[in-house]
Order: C-alpha cells, then sequence, then structure tokens
C-alpha cells in the first residue's frame, strides 16, 4: 500500500537500492554491492501481525541477493554464529520429527568447522527451539525476531486481576451497603412468596448485566487504544482479528463468572434477613459491615503493594541512572563524521560558542556507541574479545578515566584497564603485557579504573586504549565536551549539517549518551504499574466514599448523641475517621512484609540495586492512610454538622 498506492502490487518493477553498512576492501573478495538491481513482484502476504517475525517488515527478498543489498558476502560459518547473529535459521521438519536428539552431534560438529566469534568455549551447546516458543525462548535475544518479555506480561496480568478484584469487591461493597435501602422491596418479594433462591438470582442477574454492559464498554476502549497498549510491548494488538468463537465462548464466561461472583455474596446477605426484620425496624442494626470491612482491608493491602512497587521502581531507575559509570557521559555530544569531512567538521565545531572542548577518538566507544574488538589470546593461547580504541589527549581528559598508574604519558602510550589487567595476567609491577600464540606483548603505558560501555549493568570489558596525536588518529570521531545547555545538540546538528554532503542520518552521524534510554524495559514496567496503580488509587477513592456512606448511615443516631451530649464537631469527625481506619492501619501492617517480599524479587536481578529503606514502606503506608481520610472526610463532616434532632426523628 505504501510502494504502490495505485493498486495491484503483483508484476511489477521494484527497484532496492539496499543498506550498506560493511565495505570489503580485498582483492580476493571484490565488492558485491549493486545498488541498481530491479526485482519484480510476485506476492503480497500479510502483514506479521501476532508473530515472531518483526511488524515492520515491508519486503521480502531472495537470501542469494544479500551480498548485493547489503554490500558483503557471508562466510559459512557466519550462517551458523557470528558476533551479531545476523542470520536466523529455520527448519520445516516433517510431521512427528524432532531434531533434539541430534543436538549434541550437531554441537560437535558446528564447534569443530565453525568459527564462533567472542567465545572459547569447546562445551558450548546448540538446540533446537520450536517456532510457538520462540517469542519468549531465553536464547531469543531479539536481534531479527521480536521478542516477548515474560516478566512484564506476568506483571500487567497481575495488574488487571488486582484491578478486577477491586472492581468486584467495590461492587459487593456498596451492594450490601445498600442492603437497607432495598430492605422494604426484598420484605415484601419474600411476604408474597418469593424464595431466597429468587432473590439470590435476581441480584446474581443484574450483577451480570452490570459486568456485560462494563464488558462491552471496556471493549469499545480496548479497540480504541489496543495501539497505545502496543507501546508497551514489542508486537502489535489486532482484537478485531481475534475474534472466533474460542474468545467469544471465553468473554461470555467470562462475564458469567465475575458477574455471579459479584451477586452471590450479596444475595446470601440479603436472602438471611426475615421480613419482620424490617417491619420491626431491626434490619438496620443486624446489617453489619464484616465482608465491607474485609474487602476493603484486601483492597488497601494491594494499593498499598502497588504503590510501594511504583516507588520502588522510579527510585531504582534513577539510582541505575545516577550510577558511577567510571566515565564521564554528561554533557558529551558524539560526531561522526564521514571520510574525508573531518576536517571541515571539526573546523565548524570551533567555532561554537557551546562547545568547551573537542577530541578525537576512533576504534570503540567509552559510552557505547561503536566498537572495534578483536580475539586475543593470553598467555596460555586462551582466546578473549578486547576492546580497542585510539585517542588523543583532549579525549582522554573529556571522558574522565581515572588513570591508577601513569608510566609514559606521551603519544604512543598505550593504557589497560584493570579488567585487562585481571584477564591476561597482568601483576602489579609488570610493565609489559605477553600474548600467546606469536602475538609478542606490548608495554604497559598506564592503567585506568576500570568503567562500564553502556550502563551500570553492563558488564566491564577489557580495555587497550592507544593515546596519540589528534592528526595521527584516521577516520576520526569527535567527542565534544559542551557547556551543558538544552539546545547543544541541536546547534552542533545544524552546524553539522551545513558542512557535510549527507544529512539524511543526521541522528546517527551526531549523538549523545542516553543512559534513559538504555533501561527501556525498566521504564516499560513503570509505565505499566503506575498505570494501573493510578487507576487502583481511583478505584480505592471510589470504595472508601461508597462504604462510608453506608458507615457514616449506620452511625447517625450515635453521631446525632454524641452531638446533643456536647462532642464537639472535631471531637465525633477524630472519632469516626478513627473507627473507619483502623482496619486500613492493619491492611498497612499486613501489606509492608508482602511488599518488601515482591520488591527484593525483584530487585535480586539488579547487580547494582537500591537498598530498601524503611522510609518507602512508611511513606507508601502513609500515603495509603491519607488517601482513605480524604476519601471519607467530606462525608464525616456533613454528617457530623447536620442537625441531630433529624436523625433522632428519623430513628
Amino acid at each position: 500500500k505504501q510502494l504502490f498506492p495505485e493498486g495491484n502490487a503483483l508484476g511489477k518493477p521494484l527497484t532496492v537500492v539496499g543498506n550498506r553498512t560493511i565495505f570489503i576492501n580485498r582483492a580476493d573478495m571484490p565488492d558485491p554491492y549493486d545498488s541498481t538491481l530491479v526485482y519484480t513482484v510476485s506476492g503480497v502476504v500479510p502483514d506479521f501481525d501476532h508473530t515472531v517475525l518483526p511488524n515492520d517488515t515491508k519486503i521480502i527478498l531472495p537470501f542469494s541477493r544479500h551480498p548485493q543489498v547489503l554490500g558483503y558476502r557471508l562466510l559459512n560459518d557466519t550462517y551458523v554464529s557470528s558476533q551479531y547473529g545476523c542470520c536466523k535459521t529455520f527448519y520445516l521438519l516433517r510431521e512427528g520429527m524432532n531434531l533434539e536428539p541430534k543436538a549434541e552431534k550437531i554441537s560437535d560438529f558446528i564447534n569443530s568447522h565453525a568459527f564462533r566469534f567472542g567465545t572459547d568455549d569447546p562445551d558450548a551447546k546448540y538446540s533446537f527451539t520450536p517456532l510457538r516458543k520462540v517469542m519468549f525462548a531465553p536464547q531469543n535475544d531479539g536481534d531479527g525476531l521480536e521478542k516477548g518479555d515474560k516478566g512484564l506480561l506476568t506483571v500487567l496480568l497481575s495488574a488487571i486481576i488486582a484491578i478486577l478484584l477491586f472492581a468486584i469487591t467495590n461492587y459487593i461493597n456498596l451492594t450490601v451497603a445498600n442492603t437497607g435501602m432495598r430492605a422494604k422491596e426484598m420484605a415484601t418479594r419474600r411476604l408474597l412468596g418469593t424464595n431466597k433462591s429468587s432473590i439470590i438470582f435476581k441480584l446474581m442477574e443484574e450483577s451480570v448485566l452490570m459486568v456485560t454492559v462494563s464488558f462491552l464498554i471496556g471493549l469499545a476502549l480496548a479497540f480504541a487504544f489496543q495501539d497505545d497498549f502496543a507501546t508497551l510491548f514489542k508486537g502489535k494488538i489486532m482484537l478485531a482479528r481475534d475474534i472466533n468463537p474460542g474468545t467469544v465462548v471465553f468473554s461470555i464466561a467470562f462475564i458469567l463468572f465475575t458477574g455471579v461472583l459479584a451477586g452471590l455474596i450479596p444475595g446470601l446477605q440479603i436472602s438471611s434477613f426475615k421480613p419482620v426484620d424490617v417491619v420491626k425496624g431491626s434490619f438496620r442494626a443486624k446489617s453489619k459491615m464484616v465482608f465491607s470491612r474485609i474487602f476493603i482491608m484486601l483492597q488497601n493491602l494491594i494499593t498499598v503493594v502497588m504503590l510501594t512497587a511504583s516507588l520502588v521502581i522510579t527510585l531504582q531507575i534513577r539510582h541505575l541512572v545516577k550510577a558511577p559509570l567510571g566515565v564521564n557521559t554528561e554533557n558529551i555530544v558524539i560526531v561522526s563524521p564521514d571520510s574525508g569531512e573531518d576536517a571541515a567538521v571539526r573546523s565548524a565545531l570551533e567555532r561554537l560558542p557551546c562547545v568547551q572542548s573537542i577530541g578525537t577518538t576512533n576504534g570503540s566507544s567509552l559510552i557505547s556507541y561503536t566498537s572495534s574488538m578483536s580475539l586475543v589470546p593470553d598467555k596460555e593461547g586462551k582466546n578473549h574479545v578486547v576492546y580497542k580504541t585510539e585517542m588523543d589527549k583532549a579525549a582522554l581528559d573529556i571522558y574522565g578515566l581515572e588513570i591508577l598508574k601513569d608510566y609514559s604519558a606521551v603519544p604512543g602510550s598505550i593504557y589497560f584497564n584493570e579488567e585487562f589487567c585481571r584477564v591476561y595476567g597482568v601483576g602489579e609491577d609488570d610493565r609489559e603485557v605477553i600474548y600467546g600464540g606469536g602475538n609478542g606483548s606490548e608495554a604497559i603505558g598506564g592503567i585506568v579504573k576500570d568503567f562500564h560501555q553502556g550502563n551500570i549493568l553492563d558488564p566491564v570489558q577489557p580495555f587497550r586504549i592507544t593515546l596519540k596525536e589528534t592528526a595521527d588518529i584516521g577516520h576520526p570521531k569527535f567527542i565534544a565536551l559542551t557547556d551543558g545547555s538544552a539546545n547543544a545538540r541541536k546547534v552542533i546538528s545544524d552546524a553539522v549539517a551545513e558542512v557535510i554532503s549527507d544529512t539524511s542520518e543526521m541522528d546517527w552521524t551526531v549523538r549523545v549518551s542516553d543512559l534513559n534510554g538504555s533501561f527501556y524495559e525498566q521504564r516499560q514496567l513503570l509505565r505499566i504499574v503506575m498505570m494501573f496503580t493510578i487507576i487502583a488509587v481511583i478505584i480505592s477513592i471510589l470504595g472508601f466514599i461508597g462504604i462510608s456512606l453506608f458507615f457514616i448511615r449506620q452511625r447517625r443516631s450515635e453521631i446525632a448523641v454524641r452531638r446533643i451530649m456536647g462532642g464537639s464537631v472535631s471531637e465525633v469527625i477524630m472519632l469516626m475517621l478513627v473507627k473507619f481506619c483502623a482496619p486500613l492501619l492493619i491492611s498497612v501492617l499486613a501489606a509492608v512484609p508482602l511488599a518488601y517480599w515482591v520488591m527484593e524479587k525483584w530487585l535480586q536481578d539488579f547487580s547494582y540495586r537500591l537498598p530498601l529503606s524503611a522510609w518507602i514502606f512508611i511513606a507508601t503506608g502513609v500515603g495509603s492512610i491519607l488517601i482513605a481520610v480524604l476519601s471519607v472526610l467530606w462525608q464525616s463532616v456533613s454528617a457530623v454538622r447536620s442537625n441531630p434532632a433529624d436523625s433522632i426523628k428519623t430513628e
């Protein structure tokens, strides 16, 4: 529809220019890139919704054209394993067949014949994953295939169940609380011959009707906001395609189950009273709040847990963002010009008032944008991945690396980080690194303190940093230290765009460190928890208001007598609030260990984690009580300030 808006695409020509990311400069391997290829559209398939294949796939090309489209030819072992995992292989098996018994034999063959980047483990094993399990398989890294997050789905489902429980308990609370309002109706039905089961069935019928209407409204809202919900996950939500006999039957069963559950307890409560109780006026005295208090306590317990989760996740993300990385990431803009344009770009940067200093680098970025690495054997011949970078003195100062030992800070000196020294067995007094496999040795110019390339959760990698003169660094990238102004990146982008020939990829040419973006999954979890916490608080407030109406109604005579006997407005209000909030205090005390256990389980997966301080639980507990107090306060004030004589006459 995008490429052929005029109609049918079958048989039409299509030119694919490709995206050349790798340049081959070898005599024995000629450049295969060809931007003039013309294809013929031979088929149109549905969008890849609800599949493990990327939703944004627009064109499917013959794999044999891979070299012409991307500019490089894959070696045989790259199909099995590579540093980028660029090939995903699918097997269509005969019915009833299983490759898993062959996994060990295949693993042995691959280990013997295929070069595996970044590992020297002869015991590496390969497995075969059924397509239906790939979405949540741990070996699916999300590179080239959609990857689901079971953790987020579990949180979402738990939050939905909690919200549904809130809604059911509030409905039960309000229905039970209004038994007094319907006492005469039910007494009349009983006197006219209606049995208990009919009354129970009627209330369940009403609740099923309420759930049905709510379900239809919710379904309409789900259709309206399905794309917004899809942003919480990778993939799309296509509700229209999910409507089938199975989902319809499930929805009807869900409505009936929820409606029956919501109407059963009020039905049992109302049908348990005798008509004579209504006639004698003793019905209200017998209508207790046992169920209501239990449900309110349960609801408040869940609210406290969700409030705690929201606060802890927020604090943990902030803790991760503010963590010391060992390298400066503040106020740095990275500029990567094309070959031959570096002099013009540097000159443009030097003219900008917002740029305080400019460093020149090549190779691996210390803040995780580009990586240059190689397998280097240690003294014993075991290969390790080493990240390599070149930089001038200005770049070294901008990065702010802590130099632990500095033997010769002159151009040509090689600095190694502590992790490199550990991996390659460099001792305290060693002045050179000895390699294996005929690689010789290198003099140690200095040792720098370990740093994290990316964020605090990324493991420290062995780094080899070569200090060079600015002019000696080929294919340079610039790191500009700015004055911290909010528009510094835009100013730099505009200046660079004026002097380079290709401005189509400015987001790549001019970049900043984005620590917040590196915690995408944690922020998605926070969005889900925050969204449902807000909904839970709103439902709790509505529940508190509803149950407080019943609470105040039951104590109208008590309030009137206390006022007549000289009780002040503030004293009576405080007494009512204490009676109402006492069960909530119990629920808060019960929620604290549960919230602690839940968040401790979540935090245990982080290598750098926030300590769970007591103030977190005190704050959420006090917050939940404050929400309850504010929800019922205005009704309490209204009841206490009313004329006591009116209540006495009514009684």
